[in-house]
């Protein structure tokens, strides 16, 4: 019997699939179905927004830059949050620090130490902080870590808790960011915690509704319960939605003032 494949406007993220021959499919029986409702576009969609060739599109997707989904090993789809957030971006940042450096700037402009880097490069740094802006510098910092979204079940994101580092918008953050208490868990794992956390939990990538953004770091510097301000200010200038981006944004705009103006008096005492 001939199977008919799935309207296009749904998602099967958990079918396994078998292909007779080119026309014929035997799916498996379906656990869930995931309406896109705009989660994701096509490459040819995401190409038209960016203004960017195809194969641009996929070689960003490739770099990690767009958020993918490989439905059924079949169509290569691009998170429209992801194409959102590139679309937001200055056209002119520059190169962005590596994850030492981003999170070297992150921690001084709040006063903690950077012990991870040598004076050179925190004499770079500062004087890099002294002619920045905030947007400029969510932009500078994006690559000390790879955001993924995902759905976990209320079962998983507790047993996650445990080895997450929240950041973003947290219960104790929330008030200074001006938002509501967040519905979503938020926060940074190494590379080896997030393998380790997709062999043992049934989360799903950039499959809607998330409940859970990880931030998955090569490198990780010493940190307490949470994530510093400074850090969960650039998680928020990230985000496609615009109260918490704009939040993130003024955040890192006082950070930033307050830091040169310290560093100015620090200067003129001397």
């Amino acid at each position: 019997m001939t199977i008919a494949p799935p309207n296009p406007e749904i998602l099967w993220p958990e079918y396994h699939i078998f292909f007779r021959n080119r026309y014929d499919y035997v799916y498996t029986m379906v656990v869930k179905q995931v309406q896109t409702d705009g989660t994701f576009v096509t490459v040819a969609q995401a190409a038209s927004r960016l203004g960017i060739s195809p194969r641009r599109v996929r070689a960003l997707a490739e770099q990690g830059t767009l958020s993918v989904a490989d439905i059924a090993q079949r169509s290569l789809l691009i998170s429209n949050e992801s194409v959102l957030a590139y679309r937001a971006r200055p056209r002119s940042a520059g190169r962005p620090l590596s994850s030492r450096m981003a999170f070297a700037a992150l921690y001084l402009i709040v006063g903690l130490p950077a012990t991870w880097i040598t004076p050179q490069e925190r004499y770079r740094i500062r004087t890099m902080l002294k002619l920045t802006d905030a947007r400029r510098l969510s932009e500078a910092v994006r690559k000390r870590a790879t955001r993924t979204c995902f759905w976990a079940h209320h079962s998983d994101i507790q047993a996650i808790r445990r080895y997450i580092t929240p950041s973003g918008c947290t219960d104790q953050t929330a008030p200074r960011f001006q938002l509501e208490p967040p519905s979503i868990l938020e926060g940074y794992v190494s590379t080896e915690t997030s393998a380790f956390l997709m062999k043992r939990t049934f989360i799903r990538e950039n499959t809607s509704p998330t409940t859970l953004i990880m931030h998955t770091a090569n490198f990780l510097p010493p940190h307490g319960q949470e994530m510093p301000l400074s850090v969960c200010a650039a998680d928020l200038a990230q985000s496609p939605d615009p109260r918490e981006s704009n939040a993130g944004l003024d955040m890192l705009d006082s950070l930033l003032h307050d830091f040169n103006r310290k560093d100015n008096h620090a200067v003129a005492v001397s």
